[in-house]
């Protein structure tokens, strides 16, 4: 019997697979799958396609654990459940479908006695706590058109802007500039209203040019400016929710994404909310995968 655990981001899949009793295999699709950006039968159809790659004979998959952005709403969890579960042509295929902020501060956090609060900050961002009294907390998560401030897809978008204005003289060129220019030129070439009609069709994903920004911090002022203010954002939120929870939580901080792979990042933030003695801990890019595969493997059993 094969068990999957899945974790879907916004621009990023991960697939862990055990099958019978071995060690589990990590996968990684540079696509997003999330059914609120794709919608819900082609992410379901999309989902059986690769799973199919991946394992070959579907018919022995026993189970199936889903850590999803976007996914926070219950009817649309059950939605996406039934449209896989005939995507795969079994409509008793045990499948949990759930949000992956919420399984990652079970991750977290998953003794009963255990409180704290956890920043997600990859394509999106999203921020919850979990009080003494077991109550969620979360602000942000409002997605790229609403909110996400600092977050890569907001990275990135702001070297795109910046690349635009600096076309158009009214920034100064520099090592950004350059680095994104470069990368669009390989994507486009010269048509500059091919490179916005793809933007906009979603074919040119911003959270791809936030790397390049953390490359460059140390060489090139601008990247520099877009990172500080990111990490700005994203100190404001974790004010906003320490304040929420004030007296009701530990204070034990979780942080999980890309945007924390970056040594600027994880620093400057702790030194923006160093008043509220938060003890950090950085969670392994693996663990809602992880999380998911534990779920799948009850529902197995």
């Amino acid at each position: 019997m094969i068990t999957i655990g899945f974790d879907g981001g916004g621009s990023r899949s991960r697939f862990l697979i055990k099958s019978d009793n071995n060690q589990p295999e990590y996968f990684i699709q540079e696509e997003s799958l999330k059914y609120s950006d794709l919608g819900i039968e082609p992410a379901a159809k999309r989902f059986k396609e690769i799973t199919q790659e991946l394992v070959g004979n579907v018919s022995d998959i026993g189970a199936i654990g889903i850590s999803l952005s976007g996914a926070g709403d219950p009817k649309k969890q059950e939605e996406f459940r039934s449209a896989l579960q005939r995507e795969f042509s079994n409509s008793s295929l045990p499948i949990h479908v759930e949000s992956d902020s919420t399984i990652t501060l079970q991750a977290a956090y998953p003794e009963d006695d255990m409180s704290g609060l956890l920043v997600i900050a990859g394509t999106g961002s999203v921020y919850l706590a979990r009080t003494m009294d077991k109550e969620v907390v979360k602000i942000g998560g409002w997605g790229r058109l609403l909110g996400d401030e600092g977050s890569g897809h907001w990275i990135g978008l702001h070297a795109l802007k910046h690349y635009c204005k600096a076309t158009d003289g009214m920034e100064q060129q520099g090592a950004l500039y350059e680095a994104v220019a470069e990368q669009l030129e390989s994507m486009v070439g010269d048509d500059r209203t091919k490179f916005r009609s793809m933007l906009y069709a979603n074919e040119i994903r911003p959270a791809d040019f936030a790397p390049m920004v953390f490359d460059l911090i140390p060489k090139d002022e601008m990247a520099h400016m877009i990172a500080v203010e990111a990490t700005n954002h994203l100190a404001r939120h974790i004010e906003g929710l320490c304040e929420l929870v004030a007296d009701r939580c530990d204070g034990n901080i979780a942080i999980h994404g890309g945007l924390f792979n970056s040594t600027f990042f994880k620093t400057t933030l702790a030194e923006q909310v160093a008043t509220y003695e938060l003890s950090w801990t950085l969670l392994d890019e693996t663990v809602p995968v992880t999380q998911a595969l534990a779920i799948a493997e009850k529902l197995a059993a």
